[in-house]
């Protein structure tokens, strides 16, 4: 996986687990240690953004689609 950041690109393994992959228990929250977990920049604290998400990509250690997102096997 590629990603960018202040212009210095980096190759690395975002540590996704392979459950995300599995229909009966879907997990998409990387992995601990996972390089998708640190590097991400601080949103601004503006009342309107988590400025705890400084992790790159939509979902960090929480899995916030766990409990009202569904994912129908078929």
């Amino acid at each position: 996986m590629l990603f960018s950041a202040a212009n210095n690109d980096e190759v690395a393994d975002p540590g996704l687990s392979v459950m995300m992959f599995d229909k009966a228990t879907l997990v998409f929250a990387p992995q601990a240690g996972a390089a998708a977990l640190t590097g991400g920049a601080t949103p601004p604290n503006d009342g309107f953004f988590d400025v705890t998400a400084t992790f790159r990509g939509a979902i960090g250690t929480d899995d916030w689609t766990s409990g009202w997102t569904k994912y129908p096997p078929n």
